[in-house]
């Protein structure tokens, strides 16, 4: 027979599991999503470097980067994302619209200048790329709940 010290210690240790377990089921924690989200900003920096025929090195990747960083920390921060960093609208639909608004203000009060079709193609790619991996994440977990 379990004593209620023993009972009360299990119920602990579950609910500490819990806590700590990611918060989408699937694996993918906040620390993970914040991981993948500031990946795919810098992706996003390489791929326009390279496509101007910038040279591609660390320094050059962050300069180009770093505005789209900070607007993705201040949509993590503002919309507490890590809570559920999965959700496709919220928080998802809020960072990609905080690194890219942010983003694009902070180049153009630096004087980098934000040409309209920068501005387009830097919404649809880091838009599409932001709310792209919470889409197919949603799509797994709903498939998986309905073969259970």
């Amino acid at each position: 027979m379990r004593s209620p010290a023993n009972a009360n210690a299990n119920a602990n240790t579950n609910a500490n599991a819990t806590a700590n377990a990611p918060a989408n089921g699937i694996g993918i924690g906040g620390a993970a999503a914040a991981a993948l989200d500031g990946t795919l900003v810098l992706g996003f920096a390489v791929i326009g470097r390279a496509s101007h025929a910038e040279q591609i090195t660390v320094p050059g990747v962050l300069e180009t980067a770093w505005p789209f960083l900070v607007g993705l920390a201040v949509g993590w921060v503002l919309f507490r994302a890590w809570r559920d960093p999965r959700g496709v609208v919220v928080p998802g639909l809020a960072i990609a619209a905080s690194a890219i608004g942010v983003g694009l203000v902070l180049r153009a009060l630096l004087g980098d200048g934000v040409p309209p079709d920068f501005a387009v193609v830097t919404t649809i790619v880091l838009g599409g790329v932001l709310l792209g991996w919470r889409g197919v994440v949603a799509l797994v977990r709903r498939s998986l709940r309905r073969r259970r």
